[in-house]
């Protein structure tokens, strides 16, 4: 089965934190980027079936196109409206929330200044996508 996450995240330091837990996990995750949400579709879009990612962390401000645009794009699409998207933003707005629930994300998470909190919310969101959830995609 392929491992493979695709953090969709213009930040180096959040995406840095992203990788760290992933490479501590050792569950030979393969990691993608796209620094932007334009950039996110055309990698899915250009991706075969084998190769699409098999988790999606995106965050919500992004350059060129809005996560909320490219979550409703992956959604619409029948080729990778399985992959399971994950919102990781800084907002913890009620309201946000439910409208990425709304649009089809499987899962919301906060990112929080508290380094080590943010760490072990990764390490959960992890071990559950890739060690106790089975995966539609891969």
């Amino acid at each position: 089965m392929s491992r493979r996450v695709l953090i969709v995240e213009d930040n180096d330091e959040d995406f840095m934190e992203v990788v760290r837990v992933i490479d501590r996990s050792s569950l030979g995750i393969v990691t993608l980027r796209c620094i932007d949400g334009k950039d996110a579709l055309d990698l899915v879009g250009s991706s075969a079936k084998h190769d699409l990612p098999s988790l999606i962390m995106l965050d919500l401000n992004l350059a060129r196109m809005s996560g909320h645009a490219v979550l409703r794009s992956l959604k619409a699409d029948l080729a990778t409206r399985v992959i399971p998207v994950v919102i990781v933003s800084t907002s913890n707005s009620h309201d946000e929330v439910r409208r990425c629930f709304d649009a089809g994300a499987a899962g919301y998470i906060c990112k929080v200044i508290d380094h080590q909190r943010f760490a072990q919310t990764l390490r959960t969101l992890i071990t559950y996508w890739f060690d106790t959830s089975l995966l539609p995609v891969g």
